[in-house]
């Protein structure tokens, strides 16, 4: 004879299973790999220790970056995607060729683009970010440009002129402006490590200031120049030969 249940079974019976929270959106491992080798391979190549033209064997890559075929194939065309690497059928990767030509179409591309959203940032901007470019000119004025054993730019300063700029234009509003400026500024920087000369009777650090100076006095056109013009004499200094 079976046993009635009781009121207690009953309710437990009929009461819905625990609802488990759902997983959280983290990146997956793949993914952090991926991503971790995108910022470790621009960099060796913004800094020009992988040279225009050279091809980029996926055996050498392995044994450089310690990493494996599927995440190196997916950071690399991730940098295609970006300029930085070509690729050809049935011939793999190589670093990106650089020329006087290219150069020169993107310096005007800069200058029209962060121009615009130099504008953009003038006029949207608030006293938060007033105050970012304070801070950021501030740091980029007082960290050595030169290192005095090598006399190459300092990766210190490097960094900080990179900040500089962006922060410039962050107030712009427009995230799409600010991805293809991005873009921009890493093949800008590439062609400025690999190929600038110094010039004595240059002061960069004046550049800067009046650059920074036009921008908190609200002066939109003033600034926009002083941009174009330091974009400009950078690209002129660049050592490549150029075709008549």
């Amino acid at each position: 004879m079976t046993r009635p249940s009781s009121a207690a079974e009953t309710t437990r019976r009929h009461q819905p299973a625990p609802r488990t929270s759902a997983p959280s959106a983290r990146p997956s491992r793949s993914a952090t790999r991926t991503s971790e080798l995108v910022g470790r391979l621009r960099e060796d190549l913004l800094a020009g220790a992988l040279k225009p033209g050279e091809p980029l064997r996926l055996a050498m890559l392995r044994e450089r970056y310690g990493a494996g075929l599927t995440p190196l194939r997916e950071a690399l065309f991730q940098l295609v995607a970006e300029g930085l690497v070509t690729t050809e059928d049935q011939r793999g990767f190589r670093v990106a060729e650089v020329s006087w030509d290219d150069l020169t179409d993107l310096t005007e591309q800069r200058v029209f683009l962060e121009g615009q959203a130099l504008r953009l940032a003038i006029e949207r901007g608030d006293l938060a970010w007033e105050s970012g470019v304070l801070a950021a000119h501030h740091r980029l004025a007082n960290t050595p440009m030169l290192d005095p054993d090598t006399a190459t730019l300092t990766d210190a300063w490097s960094e900080a002129h990179r900040d500089f700029h962006r922060v410039l234009v962050e107030a712009c509003g427009s995230a799409w402006l600010l991805r293809f400026r991005e873009v921009l500024s890493d093949q800008a920087e590439r062609y400025r490590r690999l190929s600038v000369r110094e010039d004595p009777g240059r002061d960069v650090a004046l550049e800067h200031r009046r650059l920074a100076e036009a921008v908190l006095a609200r002066d939109a056109d003033l600034a926009v120049q002083c941009l174009a013009a330091h974009y400009r004499l950078t690209a002129q200094l660049c050592n490549l030969p150029r075709v008549h």
